[in-house]
């Protein structure tokens, strides 16, 4: 049986990766996070190393009660 906590090599990483975003094409960085556990950091690296492309980041205060009330 296989530990929860083993070590997953890059490529695996971004295979769950892809898969998530194939599932869910309108995903944000948040949600590919929560879903898959990993880290900011690491799927940054993974960006960088060209394994996977993220969408791009949401801007600060787009989800805002504010913003939505302006938007309609």
């Amino acid at each position: 049986m296989e530990s929860r906590s083993s070590k997953k090599t890059n490529e695996e990483l971004a295979k769950i990766v892809n898969d998530h975003m194939e599932k869910y094409p309108n995903t944000t960085r948040n949600r590919i996070k929560m879903a898959t556990n990993i880290n900011n950091y690491r799927l940054e690296d993974l960006e960088a190393l060209g394994l996977i492309k993220l969408p791009q980041r949401v801007k600060p205060g787009a989800h805002s009660k504010t913003w939505r009330f302006y938007k309609t």
